[in-house]
């Protein structure tokens, strides 16, 4: 018989659970999402930093800071967008929006 108690104390102490957790879902509503990034210095920082370094000097990848020297903004957008050698495609991470602003900002860089 004390084993019957204690199933239907657990089963309680389950329930309480899962009401009470029930309740702290999120309560963000429209006015509270923020728009995506599109500032390119807030992006590069974002998504580039890491493989280009803090000042575009390159690290395992390469250097950009006079890219536009080599490439312009359409170049740009489409290694962004698609990926070369070893860097991945930023695609998935980046919106439209967000990959034309880092290539314009990046062919301004002569």
């Amino acid at each position: 018989m004390k084993q019957k108690g204690v199933a239907w104390r657990l089963a309680g102490v389950g329930v309480a659970l899962m009401i009470g957790l029930a309740g702290c879902g999120g309560t963000e509503t429209a006015t509270q999402t923020t728009a995506p990034v599109t500032n390119p210095e807030q992006l590069f920082k974002q998504s580039c930093i890491s493989c280009h370094g803090a000042q575009l000097q390159g690290a395992s990848g390469p250097n950009l800071q006079k890219v536009g020297q080599r490439l312009d903004a359409a170049a740009i957008e489409n290694i962004i967008r698609n990926g070369k050698g070893g860097m991945p495609s930023m695609s998935r991470g980046l919106n439209d929006a967000q990959i034309a602003s880092l290539s314009s900002w990046l062919a301004d860089k002569k």
